[in-house]
């Protein structure tokens, strides 16, 4: 798990990833302090770098990164279309349209305020949007530095929804299912070790949840998910350790 976690935050990545549809002229900037704002990034254009795909990657970084690219006219005057950026582990993320006040995402929101919710951050694109305009957006996050870009339709959006929804409910209705099963011998045991497992199995769940951006979905501040998760895995009520309990089934 380890060297999985460490592969995922610093294994290089190509710059020649395919592109995704409905994004062009992207270019980033690196705020090593974190405190530009975009009045002065507006100062800074000739210091953006490009990119040659739709997909920022830059590992693990204390810095802000802002992302400008436009968005070409849809084939199909009229759609309602989507900014989306596929992490759910994003911490802030800062939207700017232009003309249009600023559009906030990303786990330290309190709850999930977009107007389509899903597990992924996406961001309604303004009906008076130009082509040729720049769309700017900030990321500063904790957490790995990928920030996938692109845009879809409400039909490609609720597609993707359904399907990520049923690999959700498979999967998490399985650890229910264990999770109900163990609470069931718990109380028919009667064991505090029982117990401690069942709790650490409760706060995996919520983590999983919390890791897969299904909390997005409900009104609680990914913080306070995360911190329940982690106090929740690290805690355990036996002082002895050499008090466990080993129970034999002939």
């Amino acid at each position: 798990t380890i060297i999985g976690v460490f592969l995922l935050a610093f294994l290089p990545r190509a710059d020649t990833a395919p592109k995704t549809a409905g994004i062009s002229d992207m270019s980033y900037l690196e705020d090593k302090k974190g405190t530009m704002e975009k009045q002065k990034i507006l100062q800074c254009i000739g210091s953006f770098m490009p990119v040659q795909s739709s997909t920022l990657f830059r590992g693990l970084s204390p810095s802000a990164f802002w992302i400008r690219f436009r968005i070409p006219t849809p084939s199909k005057p009229g759609d309602k279309l989507f900014l989306q950026i596929r992490n759910t582990g994003l911490e802030d993320i800062r939207v700017f349209f232009p003309g249009h006040d600023m559009i906030q995402a990303g786990t330290k929101m309190p709850g999930k305020t977009l107007q389509f919710k899903s597990t992924d951050w996406n961001i309604a694109l303004p009906a008076d949007l130009d082509s040729e305009s720049y769309v700017y957006v900030r990321v500063k996050s904790d957490s790995t530095i990928l920030i996938p870009l692109g845009v879809v339709d409400i039909n490609g959006l609720l597609e993707g929804t359904f399907g990520e929804s049923c690999a959700i409910a498979f999967f998490f209705g399985a650890l229910l299912a264990m999770l109900i099963m163990s609470v069931f011998a718990s109380i028919v045991i009667w064991n505090t070790n029982f117990f401690i497992y069942d709790s650490f199995l409760f706060f995996m769940i919520v983590y999983l949840l919390q890791l897969q951006g299904v909390q997005n979905l409900v009104p609680i501040s990914g913080q306070i998910s995360h911190s329940l998760s982690w106090i929740g895995l690290g805690y355990s009520p036996v002082d002895d350790p050499s008090a466990v309990t080993v129970i034999r089934f002939n």
